[in-house]
């Protein structure tokens, strides 16, 4: 998980284009989710995991 912060966190907050289309938490999760599958620092488990919980709070 480290890794995923330490890329795609790390270029989300230092850009200045928003990767985030929609103000709301949902739109963060769906932002979130769709980084997932480029991540290499994340298990199989991890990543099923953290998806699961991602597009419950993208409802």
């Amino acid at each position: 998980m480290a890794g995923l912060l330490e890329s795609g966190g790390r270029d989300a907050v230092t850009t200045r284009e928003s990767a985030v289309e929609e103000p709301r938490p949902g739109g963060a999760a769906r932002a979130l989710c769709a980084a997932l599958p480029g991540q290499k620092s994340l298990g199989q488990a991890e990543r099923q995991l953290l998806t699961e919980w991602l597009q419950r709070l993208s409802v």
